[in-house]
């Protein structure tokens, strides 16, 4: 709803600037956004992309910390490879800038439509066409899996991993060890990223976890590709899907 509300306000905000010619393949309808309203939709905000840069499919999601200097998030290459990334970003005038680790730099416009939006580069070509989406809620309908039912779904899987309730976001690409009862692989927090090795315990239904010298508990529900784990407050926690 937050995301609702912030495209909705952003539409209203950058009307009064009117609207420049649209490049081929954005709404007519689309308003094209200066660095205010850039800043006010990439802060904080959480999207699909659908990368267009390429000859084949770059697809995920993607977290945005402006203030920071950074995004992070998850991608799926060509319907195949799959995994975790972090990139920087700013803005330079009235233009989003991207960096990954290995690329350059690109900057683009950016044109809103509802809640999506297009990065557009210098030559009017579409990068990328995003759409804000809301953190997901608890499962209402979902068929909560008892611990032996989530230890046969994960078994030998590798997951992609979002994490909502940490305060800044968290993505990890990894897979559950049965044998050390661990989740095991690679993590990026905010700008730092490494290893992941994460011990859990079974307590009655619920997996636990020690991070930060703090545990934590978990209800788990299935998905169709995955599954969500929620808080003992009722909010999720995270989302894996399986790669």
């Amino acid at each position: 709803m937050k995301n609702l509300l912030l495209s909705l306000s952003l539409v209203a905000f950058s009307a009064s600037f009117g609207h420049a010619q649209t490049p081929e393949g954005v709404p007519a309808s689309a308003t094209k956004l200066d660095a205010a309203g850039i800043r006010q939709l990439y802060q904080g905000a959480y999207a699909s992309f659908d990368n267009k840069q390429n000859k084949v499919t770059l697809t995920g999601e993607i977290f945005y910390d402006l203030k920071g200097g950074y995004a992070l998030g998850t991608y799926v290459w060509d319907k195949k490879d799959a995994g975790i990334f972090k990139g920087k970003i700013r803005l330079k005038g009235d233009r989003f800038c991207y960096k990954s680790p290995n690329d350059p730099e690109t900057c683009t416009d950016v044109w809103l439509d509802g809640k999506t939006y297009y990065e557009v580069d210098a030559k009017g070509k579409i990068t990328s066409i995003d759409k804000l989406l809301e953190v997901p809620s608890a499962p209402k309908d979902a068929k909560k899996l008892k611990p032996d039912e989530l230890l046969a779904l994960v078994k030998g899987k590798r997951v992609l991993v979002a994490i909502f309730d940490y305060g800044k976001p968290l993505v990890a690409d990894v897979k559950w060890d049965l044998k050390k009862k661990a989740s095991v692989g690679k993590y990026i927090f905010a700008k730092e990223e490494g290893k992941a090795n994460v011990k859990y315990t079974i307590e009655g239904d619920q997996f636990c976890f020690v991070t930060g010298g703090k545990k934590n508990c978990y209800d788990y529900y299935a998905t169709e590709n995955g599954f969500i784990e929620v808080n003992a407050k009722g909010e999720v926690h995270g989302v894996s899907v399986f790669r």
